[in-house]
């Protein structure tokens, strides 16, 4: 399970001493938004600044993993990188928070031209928020409880989980990455097939998840119907009636995918929609070019993603599914159109790959619903 070693701690220590977002009790405080009141208010954050942010970082190592999957550690350290957006900071703090990442598969890139030429407007109709909005029910947080060797993990007294995305692609089937559900953090060995089927098995989709103090629909996940780890995806069967008395699944509709073939040229503006590092829903619709294709199945583009957005949907302007989203690779920063700084491109794999891949029956329950 992901923990910072002491050498990080250290790290992270120093990293805020010198941060300017922590130098007074306040500051301090903000750094905790969004986790459980039980928690901010058993840290006292006030008198000397070394003595408070060695408490904060012991205290929330003690908490680790929180009842609705996310990582105290983690949760501080987003906060303290929105703070710290585009200065040496950021990218520092981004170093330690990638632990709670679950590594994506090994992706070999065949090389592509790091520029954007386009000349699309991004002028769109005011339906395209509306339509937006009704795609983004379908999309939901895939939580995956941990197992090795046929035996559940617990973290104290809860179980350990994973984060993903994943959207119905049909009704009752949803797809999010095989890496999700294989539920590995960085230093644990590889999930055995055995377990991914447990952890498919045990796992759930929380749908209308979009603030945390109000009521979402939980769904089980009944079977695992296909995967494969080269594409990095899972379509799961999921439960229609939600075990805390939610809405049924049916009313969460399902996404549409875009004409084969689609053209993802570099330019092309793409939309996504996630839970990343597990929080509420968020949709990603500014400066999201695509950059070029790798290979037949894969392409890369610019959506801003986080831990926690594999297995979301990359969509067209007019919501219809290109692709799944599952990696990000660094780039030695770049500055594109309108003096934009870019350290990262994402990955997708185009979801025509993965429904030609897919068992045939199983595709023909896709397509027909399509």
């Amino acid at each position: 399970m992901p923990k910072l070693t002491p050498a990080q701690q250290s790290e992270l220590l120093e990293i805020l001493l010198e941060f300017p977002g922590s130098r007074t009790p306040e500051q301090r405080e903000a750094l905790l938004f969004s986790l459980p009141p039980q928690i901010i208010n058993s840290l006292d954050l006030s008198g000397d600044r070394n003595a408070a942010i060695v408490r904060m970082i012991e205290s929330l190592e003690y908490w680790g993993q929180l009842s609705d999957g996310r990582w105290a550690t983690e949760v501080m350290l987003r906060n303290s990188q929105r703070v710290a957006r585009n200065t040496q900071f950021e990218q520092r703090l981004e170093a330690i928070r990638h632990i709670f990442e679950l590594p994506a598969a090994k992706v070999e890139l065949a090389p592509v031209p790091e520029q954007i030429v386009s000349d699309i407007s991004y002028l769109m109709p005011v339906g395209f928020l509306g339509a937006g909005h009704t795609a983004s029910q379908a999309v939901a947080r895939v939580c995956v409880q941990q197992v090795f060797n046929g035996e559940p993990r617990m973290n104290g007294n809860k179980p350990s989980l994973a984060l993903g995305t994943g959207w119905l692609l049909a009704p009752g089937l949803l797809i999010t990455n095989h890496h999700v559900v294989a539920a590995r953090f960085a230093g644990e060995q590889p999930a055995k097939s055995d377990d991914i089927v447990l952890q498919a098995q045990r796992s759930q989709a929380w749908f209308d998840y979009v603030d945390t103090m109000k009521p979402y629909a939980v769904h089980n996940v009944v079977a695992l119907e296909a995967m494969d780890q080269g594409l990095d995806y899972a379509v799961l069967r999921v439960a229609e009636n939600a075990n805390n008395g939610g809405r049924p699944l049916s009313d969460w509709g399902y996404l549409r995918l875009a004409p084969e073939p689609f053209e993802l040229r570099a330019g092309v503006p793409l939309n996504i929609i996630q839970h990343p590092s597990g929080d509420v829903k968020q949709i990603a619709i500014r400066r999201n070019d695509c950059v070029g294709t790798t290979d037949e199945a894969g392409f890369q583009y610019l959506t801003d993603t986080l831990p926690g957005s594999s297995g979301s949907p990359v969509f067209s302007d007019l919501w219809q599914v290109v692709g799944l989203h599952h990696a990000s690779r660094t780039l030695p920063e770049k500055v594109y159109l309108k003096g934009e700084m870019i350290r990262y491109n994402n990955l997708g794999v185009r979801i025509h790959a993965i429904v030609g891949h897919l068992p045939a029956a199983l595709r023909d329950e896709i397509l027909a619903a399509q």
